[in-house]
């Protein structure tokens, strides 16, 4: 599914220019993965190189796999990333479903142009999937 985020006078240019796409794991091919690690290791890179080694060669995550993702791209390719992996958990004795958010970035050129407002585009994926709440 490609979403388009609609400009607004509020908004600046760059940030309209982001084409999202909502895309379960399985349907990345290679090349998707390599370029997702490359991004990720410069966009965790400037805050340790701890954080960005998990992205060596083409792995495209750390920890657990995301189900689903919602990539950003713009003419310069890769722009922002939010990974979803739903998980149960109990509360008063009862299981409920909930969204773990995760490998959140912002190509480091792109940060502070409001890109993360634009992420909102997560929020119908969760409702089709019946999930009540997320968290990351």
């Amino acid at each position: 599914m490609n979403i388009a985020v609609s400009p607004s006078a509020e908004e600046p240019s760059a940030r309209t220019q982001v084409q999202w796409s909502l895309r379960w794991e399985s349907e990345l091919q290679l090349a998707d993965h390599a370029e997702l690690a490359d991004f990720f290791r410069k966009s965790y890179g400037p805050t340790g190189a701890f954080n960005a080694q998990p992205f060596e060669g083409i792995r495209s995550w750390a920890g657990a796999r995301p189900e689903m993702r919602v990539i950003g791209y713009d003419a310069h390719g890769v722009a922002a990333h939010i990974g979803l992996l739903r998980r149960f958990i109990k509360i008063g004795g009862v299981d409920l479903l909930v969204a773990e958010l995760g490998l959140y970035a912002v190509r480091p050129d792109l940060e502070g142009l409001g890109i993360s407002h634009s992420m909102r585009v997560m929020y119908p994926a969760l409702q089709e999937l019946g999930v009540p709440f997320g968290f990351g």
